[in-house]
């Protein structure tokens, strides 16, 4: 690392001369140290203008690097959009959970898992209506709920692209609620789709 890794300051530091002096003699004595303050009172300006008056006493050199890219990234996400990936997760989760152990029971020619005395699937509109709770159907809708999941992934980190998927798969999740006659999902869909919608400005 070059000596010479610090940002070009176009302005004279000009006063702090207190300062500067307890800060290079907190640098002299511990290896790490934070200025605290106010936003716009000067931290950073300080500590690079100590950073440029001591970068001989260090053989290896000084750098400065900005981390605030990281700080912002974890603020920029609003809670609202942390609480929509929460409610996805909860219904994916909690609905596929139950896709494997079912389609493994048809599989091998036995009924449906049983779920607090109800079956995990099916005696829905889909049966009512002619359509039988097979494989195929049930692994369609466990690759909704993966899909699902994913989307609360880049939800929760503020990613557009997360609350464009949860959009998406919001009419074929909505099939598969109805058809197995799930009343939960639509009730935490409806409020995932405002807080995704009322944030949509809000993604990255």
């Amino acid at each position: 690392m070059s000596s010479g890794d610090l940002d070009v300051q176009l302005t004279r530091f000009i006063g702090r001369e207190r300062e500067l002096a307890e800060v290079r003699q907190l640098v002299a004595a511990s290896r790490l140290i934070t200025l605290t303050g106010a936003g716009g009172c000067g931290k950073t300006r300080l500590a690079l203008q100590v950073a440029d008056m001591m970068r001989s006493q260090f053989a290896d050199g000084v750098a400065a690097v900005d981390l605030t890219f990281m700080i912002a990234g974890e603020a920029a996400v609003p809670i609202t959009i942390r609480v929509a990936a929460i409610l996805q997760w909860f219904i994916a989760v909690g609905l596929g959970v139950f896709c494997m152990p079912a389609i493994r029971n048809l599989m091998a020619g036995r009924p449906i898992p049983m779920v607090m005395g109800f079956p995990a699937y099916g005696r829905g509109p889909f049966e009512r209506a002619g359509m039988p709770t097979t494989v195929s159907l049930l692994a369609a809708f466990l690759l909704v709920c993966v899909l699902e999941a994913v989307a609360g992934v880049l939800l929760w980190g503020g990613h557009r692209t997360g609350g464009v998927l949860s959009l998406v798969l919001l009419p074929a999740g909505a099939i598969f609620w109805w058809g197995f006659a799930l009343p939960i999902p639509p009730i935490f869909a409806t409020i995932w789709t405002i807080l995704i919608l009322l944030n949509w400005e809000a993604f990255r």
